[in-house]
């Protein structure tokens, strides 16, 4: 039988094609791999075989060319949806929102084909390849943080165990030894290259294998936690208690408590300069930044404003559009607690957050930055920078009143 060997080449991890010193062993079809979003991870798998890529939490919704999901086949006539699948020559894939894993299985008529998984702000690249021996075909990766160089902190034993089996010299022939020896030239801090070559057994020189240089695939480890609907909740609900927070002690007290860091504007505070803009006047309403808090766990930032009803008559909005605006770059509001509709001279609170970058990529936003606030008015329609004076007042009434 076979075993899968588990190889760095130079900056791609390869899950595939075993040493044939292993053919007596079992065949290791449950792999370990660490999170790297500059690696792609190369996965061997077989029609009959079903491959299941775990991550430490949730992940975005994969994608790629040629996967069918596999909810959609099964809603249609077995036989013929297998057939219809591979025809096309793709994988069908199984996954729903909000897990931490999905399964991959290839028809007989597959060829390799990647697979982006977004996860935590960053891309996870898989390569998925058929193998013509169904044990030499990964059933279960299991994908982990990476850990500090050197560190075995909270591995199991048996993990311990494989992957020093995976590292050792036996476990590789010689040729997948200077493959796995083998790296690109990086460029010195003058832009220069220093192309010391590394001779294999036979005396050649291998112009890709490079000496003498020092470098580290190590991410700094991800302290952000993925913003679900249920922690986002929490976040307003920490909003609130920050909104009812005295200023002074209390507040300084509470924002300790809870982790997050709070600028509060120069509407609450005239010392306070780190929100010196907080108020957006629209000439109908007002909207009057108090306070901005950010939640670190989350790539945060969120806002605890006052929505003012300047005019005699009922405005009302549309809550789904609050953004703030930094310098030119503008974030939507990710969850919102706000009125939709102030009643005549009527001041209510609006809480929203917003979320790394706005795209899926961190964001690292400070709470105390010069924000501006905004929201769409419906009713009454006011072109921009119009007033309400009494001929838009008379215009509104007998509007409504039609």
């Amino acid at each position: 039988m076979l075993i899968a060997t588990f190889t760095s080449l130079g900056r791609v991890i390869v899950i595939g094609q075993p040493s044939t010193a292993f053919a007596t062993l079992a065949p290791a079809v449950i792999r370990h791999a660490e999170l790297n979003p500059d690696v792609p991870i190369f996965v061997p798998v077989h029609p009959r075989i079903a491959t299941t890529i775990s991550f430490p939490r949730s992940i975005g919704e994969p994608l790629g060319t040629g996967f069918i999901d596999a909810e959609a086949i099964g809603k249609t006539d077995g036989a013929n949806a297998k057939t219809s699948a591979a025809v096309k020559g793709e994988y069908v894939i199984d996954f729903e929102q909000g897990d931490a894993f999905f399964t991959v299985q290839p028809t007989a008529r597959s060829e390799l084909l990647n697979l982006n998984v977004p996860f935590e702000g960053a891309t996870i690249v898989f390569y998925f390849y058929p193998v013509e021996n169904p044990l030499s075909a990964l059933a279960s990766l299991i994908l982990q943080d990476k850990l500090p160089s050197g560190s075995n902190a909270g591995m199991a034993h048996g993990e311990s165990a494989q992957r020093a089996e995976i590292g050792s010299p036996t476990g590789i022939n010689p040729t997948t030894r200077a493959m796995a020896a083998a790296d690109l030239p990086l460029p010195t801090k003058t832009g220069s290259a220093k192309n010391h070559f590394v001779s294999d057994q036979n005396g050649r020189t291998d112009p890709t294998a490079v000496a003498g240089i020092q470098k580290t695939d190590t991410l700094p480890p991800s302290h952000f936690l993925p913003a679900t609907p249920a922690r986002l909740d929490g976040f307003l609900r920490k909003l609130r208690m920050v909104h009812a927070a005295q200023l002074g002690p209390e507040l300084d007290e509470l924002s300790k408590a809870l982790k997050v860091s709070v600028a509060v504007s120069t509407a609450e505070s005239a010392s306070d300069t780190s929100l010196a803009h907080p108020v957006n006047d629209s000439g109908l309403y007002q909207l009057v930044l108090l306070r901005a808090v950010r939640e670190p766990v989350l790539d945060a930032v969120g806002f605890v404003v006052l929505m003012r009803n300047t005019s005699d008559q009922a405005l009302v909005f549309d809550p789904r559009t609050f953004c703030a605006r930094c310098g030119v770059a503008r974030y939507t509001a990710q969850v919102i607690d706000a009125p939709a509709a102030l009643k005549p001279r009527e001041t209510l609170a609006a809480y929203f957050a917003i979320v790394g970058a706005g795209d899926g990529r961190p964001g690292f936003l400070q709470a105390d930055n010069d924000w501006r606030i905004s929201v769409a008015l419906v009713s009454p329609r006011v072109a921009p920078g119009e007033s309400l004076t009494a001929e838009t007042r008379a215009a509104s009434k007998a509007e409504a009143s039609r």
